[in-house]
């Protein structure tokens, strides 16, 4: 989770994902605010939430994508990229599930092992290859814990954020009906770490949003 700030932030108290006084953030704001996501629609909710060049105020990162849920996600690699799948002798869940206990018995048979596939890199360069992504859309897509209104966290796949700008329309469509198989649309999600709003101190040059549109874009549409 991320550390609040100790420069106030000084916003309107009315923004998304804002804190209660618009000045810092409390315990108790977390259920409110991630209460107000996810957030459907293709372009981003608010401009606002575009990070400004010529400003110290940032906004929280907000993700583009599906929360899939790590066995829709297994099932995408099996199916679709077996070669990412990363078996060993061991419990599908270890280092998924931490406070899990194991016998010996579970180390004799090989299996798929959900932490280890979705954190493997090549995951998302099988994805990129399928879908003949540019190198400039390389970060662009990332498989990782999505959160729901009530704060419960489940794993999904991302095309984009408000600070790395979204894939275009046409990738999405393609992701969506080839690899993800899926008739529920991407949602905006508040990321689970990086949540708030914070100020950089004024000494800071604020750094601006890359304009590329070879693969991605600031709005998908």
């Amino acid at each position: 989770m991320a550390s609040s700030s100790a420069i106030p932030i000084n916003i309107d108290p009315k923004a998304l994902f804002a804190p209660a006084d618009g000045v810092s953030y409390t315990p108790s704001d977390l259920p409110r605010i991630f209460a107000q996501q996810p957030i459907a629609g293709s372009e981003l909710p608010a401009e606002y939430l575009i990070p400004s060049p010529t400003s110290t105020l940032r906004p929280p990162t907000v993700r583009y994508g599906w929360r899939l849920g790590h066995r829709k996600l297994m099932d995408i690699a099996a199916d679709c990229f077996p070669h990412v799948v990363v078996r060993r002798f061991a419990p599908e869940t270890e280092g998924f599930i931490h406070d899990q206990e194991y016998t010996d018995a579970d180390y004799k048979e090989e299996r798929a092992n959900i932490a280890d596939t979705l954190g493997n890199p090549d995951f998302i360069l099988a994805i990129q290859e399928y879908l003949d992504l540019p190198v400039a859309a390389s970060n662009v897509i990332t498989i990782q814990p999505l959160c729901d209104s009530q704060w419960a966290t489940e794993w999904g796949l991302t095309v984009g954020s408000n600070y790395l700008g979204v894939l275009k329309q046409e990738y999405v469509d393609r992701l969506e009906k080839e690899v993800l198989k899926t008739e529920e649309p991407p949602m905006w999600y508040l990321d689970y770490l990086e949540w708030e709003w914070f100020r950089l101190p004024v000494c800071y040059k604020a750094k601006a949003m890359s304009k590329t549109k070879i693969a991605a874009k600031p709005n998908s549409g």
